[in-house]
């Protein structure tokens, strides 16, 4: 295996793809990391405001990419990131129980010590019906952040149904980065790109994933108040 921050990974897994589906969640880490390293992404040079939410203060961002939209946002969020990290990525068995847009979720099989392969089925939304996803996912310590990124993959272990979509990802990455302002504070940092697949043109598929992102701001801080409601149980 190859060094990807610092870290040279041993697959465990037995699947004979299994190197390439890691080096394909490999490369989207990368490219990821890319992008947010790069001045364009700090300055938002480029980059597009395509909503932002009063409420929650969130603003969504987009840039035009070779395979459509690039879609990120950024939002602070009141808990530890390795407390918050550790729930995102060990919890995703049970994430479907607390996210409203997840039909179903599992992780597949696990690739190495620090990646895997999960499968999503996301319920019917707007004019967008029910599409699943099968994504393989690393994830890293850099420096003072944490980061997990996703790209989709052909997987046999998971053909597609005949009665679903299957949507494709490139981008499905995350970074958090303890907050400056705030101790115990953490900035999740979000990139997207996806096409969904079906008849559906740039116009809905932009609007949607927009849309979700936005969502997705609220479902993770339910998840902080979830997280944090369960450690102050076992505290007592």
């Amino acid at each position: 295996m190859r060094e990807l921050a610092g870290f040279t990974e041993t697959l465990r897994s037995p699947e004979s793809k299994a190197l390439e589906w890691h080096k394909t969640a490999t490369e989207g880490f990368e490219e990821s990391l890319a992008l947010f390293n790069s001045d364009d992404y700090s300055t938002k040079n480029g980059w597009k405001k395509e909503e932002e939410d009063s409420k929650t203060g969130a603003i969504i961002y987009s840039r035009p990419m070779k395979d459509g939209k690039l879609f990120c946002v950024r939002i602070e969020l009141a808990i530890d990131q390795e407390l918050f990290f550790n729930d995102l990525i060990q919890c995703i068995g049970t994430e479907y129980l607390h996210n409203p847009n997840f039909e179903f979720s599992q992780r597949v099989t696990w690739l190495g010590e620090q990646s895997d392969i999960i499968h999503i089925i996301v319920k019917e939304y707007l004019v967008v019906k029910s599409r699943d996803l099968v994504t393989a996912r690393v994830w890293r310590k850099l420096d003072d952040s944490l980061m997990v990124a996703g790209r989709s993959i052909d997987c046999h272990l998971l053909p597609p149904q005949k009665n679903r979509v299957r949507a494709e990802l490139k981008f499905a990455t995350a970074r958090f980065t303890p907050s400056s302002e705030k101790a115990g504070h953490c900035v999740m940092e979000y990139l997207t790109q996806g096409d969904l697949k079906g008849w559906l043109p740039k116009s809905v598929i932009n609007a949607v994933m927009s849309k979700f992102l936005l969502q997705d701001v609220v479902i993770q801080r339910n998840r902080v108040e979830r997280i944090l409601n369960a450690k102050q149980q076992a505290e007592n």
